[in-house]
């Protein structure tokens, strides 16, 4: 008894359309978004104060002492990724996670070579560190006119950086001049 065609054209459309649907299920799955670092995680509920537990008749007097609230919990971070950078977190694997101690002064200049060519940045730090990176697109922080890439200032934020560099200048406690009000004149405005 041969089988229908009929029965075969079903058969194959419906195995075809099983076979798509798992490979379009795997491409979303790949180009889904980065799980959020438990680094950045912490770093972002230091930053906005966290919550303190409530007291209770229980706990009152047991542990209770009283610590003074720190800034250095928040830790310095430059991740950079493989892939490219998207509109709120970085695509691609990480290709290097550097955690700086601190005190943060004590890096004055560091070159830092990468395995392999980022296209994607987080640069994390307190405000108060006053931390950059130059980034460069030959080892060795080569700095010249065509392997200058970029200046970035680490944030207190997730905010991704694009470009392509293999190694990166890191320094902290930067001298920040402050920025003053232009001569309304200049825009030519009224004196």
């Amino acid at each position: 008894m041969a089988i229908p065609r009929r029965l075969v054209l079903l058969l194959t459309a419906t195995f075809l359309l099983l076979l798509l649907a798992m490979l379009l299920a795997t491409a979303i799955e790949i180009r889904a978004p980065p799980p959020k670092m438990m680094a950045v995680t912490l770093a972002q509920a230091a930053k906005y104060g966290g919550s303190a537990p409530n007291k209770t008749a229980q706990t009152e007097g047991i542990g209770d002492q009283q610590t003074p609230p720190s800034s250095v919990n928040t830790p310095i971070l430059a991740l950079s990724y493989a892939g490219s950078g998207g509109p709120k977190h970085c695509r691609g694997g990480l290709l290097q996670k550097m955690a700086f101690e601190r005190p943060a002064a004590q890096w004055n200049g560091t070159c830092i070579d990468l395995p392999s060519e980022a296209r994607c940045g987080v640069f994390y730090a307190e405000k108060g560190d006053k931390c950059e990176a130059q980034l460069f697109n030959e080892a060795d922080c080569h700095n010249t006119s065509m392997s200058y890439v970029n200046t970035v200032v680490f944030m207190p934020e997730e905010r991704p950086v694009g470009g392509i560099w293999r190694s990166m200048w890191v320094r902290c406690g930067v001298d920040v001049p402050e920025v003053a009000m232009l001569d309304p004149g200049i825009l030519g405005g009224r004196t």
